[in-house]
């Protein structure tokens, strides 16, 4: 169940970051503009997504502190502009890569 988990988030933030590609390539005509807000929306969503199977993945691993979940959570925070759980999210990996807990 946890590698499945752990799938489902990569699938989602592939999603994302291919939405996020189509969104660098438009330019600023109004059209533009409403079609960048759409795949902004979806792409959020996407990333929500895996957030919460990266959460979930850690609430039911307790014991597992992989560093490079917790920077894709990181990252994902950050790409969401959830400021709060970003900074909570860094300072653990940064307590976990100094050797605390």
């Amino acid at each position: 169940m946890a590698l499945r988990t752990l799938n489902l988030s990569a699938i989602e933030i592939n999603r994302g970051n291919a939405i996020n590609d189509e969104m660098n390539t438009l330019g600023t005509s109004a059209a533009d503009n409403k079609r960048y807000d759409e795949l902004k929306a979806e792409k959020n969503a996407f990333f929500t997504n895996a957030a919460g199977y990266l959460e979930a993945f850690i609430e039911n691993n307790p014991g597992t502190n992989s560093l490079d979940i917790l920077n894709q959570l990181k990252n994902v925070y950050g790409a969401l502009g959830e400021t709060e759980k970003y900074k909570a999210t860094k300072a653990k990996l940064e307590a976990l890569e100094a050797g605390g807990n």
